[in-house]
């Protein structure tokens, strides 16, 4: 940008500031936006003063909440204090359901995470199925201020490694589960939990499960892959097993139950939509204010052009006038001369 403003007379600085919010010749675009220019507060971060971006975490009733607060999960592996959180029904006539495959109980685990389109009230849940009615499932919201799906599959995990001590085999339809378990942990504990130049992301998670893994070893936990959402028709064509539709349904149903257990007011609901609002408002002003900016020259320049076109076609044609006199002029000439050439001879 100018040093001065070329739009306006203020003789301010065309600074981003100056620009969205002060620029008198932006004053019909921001009179329709309300919201964004009413909502305007010192307290907006930079991002989104000048950028519009609002920061997750940002709470404008609530001073200094601009920059979430990294808060590490920590899952107790011990086993105690934490029954009370299972779902605790026997199956008919008090007998376990589980499925076992080569020596191994079958565990089917999930993650589910509602209002996704809105972090600031995105909640969580975790979901393990080992039967039905069997003491051991698993449905409870995901802890932490972390709210993701990723975060809640990864638990979920820990959550069985936690509870179950047999031999185990964990069914996920999550290939990020899969291949972190199968594939990546070893490297990325030898390359100090870095993908490439970056760090993983829920790396405390990911060390919890690193640890558990290594003490019990391959022969007592193993995983597999199980299609997500799989149809009838899925199980009809083979590409699924009955029971894995099943385990994986129900461990998404206790993964859902899990999330919907999180209590959200709904004064909280609506200060995040009104936030939402307000940075989609912002946003379009800030676009219609940038595209005027950049039309504006434009049209200087191409009225700039066809004033000096139609001063360059006026002069040529005052060009052309004058020597069109010349030449009549010099027509004449000779005519003249001829005669005079005539009258000498004829007085020879």
């Amino acid at each position: 940008m100018s040093t001065v403003c070329p739009f306006c007379y203020s003789g301010q600085q065309e600074d981003h500031e100056h620009l969205w919010w002060v620029c008198p010749a932006w004053q019909d675009i921001r009179s329709r936006h309300p919201l964004a220019t009413s909502g305007r507060s010192p307290s907006w971060p930079a991002c989104f003063a000048i950028c519009g971006l609002m920061p997750e975490g940002f709470d404008e009733t609530q001073p200094g909440t601009s920059q979430p607060v990294p808060v590490q999960q920590i899952i107790d592996l011990t086993g105690e204090g934490n029954d009370e959180r299972h779902i605790t029904q026997l199956g008919m006539g008090g007998q376990l359901q589980e499925q076992w495959h080569e020596g191994r109980v079958v565990v089917c685990t999930d993650g589910a995470s509602t209002n996704n389109q809105r972090a600031a009230i995105r909640r969580a849940g975790v979901g393990a199925f080992w039967g039905d009615g069997h003491p051991s499932n698993i449905s409870e919201p995901l802890v932490g201020p972390a709210q993701t799906n990723q975060r809640a599959e990864l638990s979920a995990v820990l959550r069985v490694l936690q509870v179950e001590r047999r031999a185990v085999e964990i069914r996920s339809d999550s290939k990020y589960i899969l291949d972190g378990c199968q594939l990546h942990l070893p490297r990325w504990r030898l390359n100090s939990w870095r993908s490439g130049r970056r760090p993983i992301s829920n790396v405390d998670l990911w060390k919890q499960i690193d640890r558990v893994l290594s003490d019990r070893g391959n022969a007592m936990v193993s995983f597999k892959k199980v299609k997500g959402h799989a149809s009838w028709r899925d199980v009809r064509s083979e590409k699924v097993s009955e029971e894995d539709k099943r385990g994986n349904d129900a461990a998404d149903a206790l993964a859902v139950a899990g999330a919907r257990m999180h209590a959200i007011s709904q004064e909280r609901r609506q200060a995040v939509l009104r936030q939402s609002l307000l940075a989609q408002d912002v946003q379009q002003m800030m676009l219609e204010v940038l595209t005027a900016r950049n039309v504006q020259p434009k049209a200087a320049e191409q009225l700039r052009r066809e004033a000096i076109s139609v001063s360059s076609s006026s002069g040529s044609s005052n060009s052309n006038s004058h020597t069109g006199g010349r030449c009549s002029s010099s027509s004449r000439n000779p005519s003249s001369s001829g005669d005079s050439d005539s009258s000498i001879r004829t007085n020879a």
